[in-house]
């Protein structure tokens, strides 16, 4: 066992998609859960179409069930948008998706936003596209520090994006941006893929390593991949983690059955922290 305690795990909704959010937090409450990372897109929370009806409907509903809303994290992945768009409608048209994600954030009094820094076209130079990613990032730190947000920008593989894939390049993006209430998400996955681990992480990282996102391998329940999970909560420990271990599960296999996944994944982690 180690001094993590299960009180810094939290659920994410993104598994969920074919489920209400509400059967969401039934899971959640079934595991003994009670932070919750908001994954904002369809059929939950969508920025574009969304009402301020339904986002005080998910306010309530945390409030009622007393679950603390630790993160906002807006769909950037599956949707078409691109912070680092070479196409400048295709940018501000992401842009105003982020910012309009932000004000929801503030409603729903998030604490934390999560990003991704986007992609640049294979057929130009990378330092072009990370330029317009990292003025993207500025305009979204600045808009969130208005309403009293971190921003955590997170690395990600190489068939994702060919911009920030590595701790040292997450490091250095943070660093040119220079804002105060910007910092790291490491998820297992593309941490993983850059041959990496939570030491390796921290080496670089320090203290703005502010979150994480901590699953199995290709997004699966604990104990369905092949990650040295263990090893690796052990070394957050070592380090004296204060952040949340948010269980980002979003493999297909689990549609059908996403509480299962989350439920198992939540005892496998109250068995090894405090």
């Amino acid at each position: 066992m180690v001094d993590l305690s299960f009180s810094q795990v939290a659920a994410m909704n993104e598994h969920f998609v074919l489920h209400t959010f509400s059967s969401f937090l039934d899971s959640a409450e079934r595991s003994g859960i009670h932070k919750i990372e908001l994954w904002a897109g369809l059929p939950h929370l969508y920025a574009p179409d969304t009402t301020p009806q339904k986002v005080n409907d998910i306010a309530r509903q945390l409030r009622r069930r007393q679950m603390e809303l630790i993160c906002y994290t807006p769909e950037q992945c599956v949707y078409p948008f691109n912070i680092a768009a070479k196409d400048p409608e295709l940018r501000k048209y992401s842009l105003e998706y982020f910012l309009r994600n932000l004000e929801i954030a503030g409603a729903l009094e998030a604490p934390m936003f999560q990003i991704v820094p986007g992609w640049g076209l294979r057929t130009e130079p990378r330092q072009e596209a990370l330029k317009r990613s990292l003025e993207s990032v500025g305009v979204i730190c600045r808009a969130a520090e208005r309403l009293g947000i971190r921003v955590v920008l997170e690395a990600l593989e190489e068939e994702e994006s060919n911009l920030i894939r590595t701790a040292a390049e997450l490091r250095e993006a943070i660093d040119q941006v220079g804002a105060k209430n910007l910092g790291a998400i490491v998820d297992t996955c593309p941490m993983a893929a850059a041959g990496e681990d939570f030491e390796a992480s921290y080496r670089v990282l320090g203290d703005k390593l502010w979150h994480t996102h901590f699953i199995d391998s290709v997004h699966q329940a604990w104990g369905d991949g092949v990650f040295p999970l263990e090893r690796w909560l052990r070394q957050l420990d070592e380090h004296r983690y204060e952040g949340i271990l948010t269980m980002e599960i979003l493999n297909d296999r689990y549609l059908l059955d996403p509480s299962s996944a989350l439920e198992k994944s939540a005892r496998a982690l109250r068995s090894l922290l405090s």
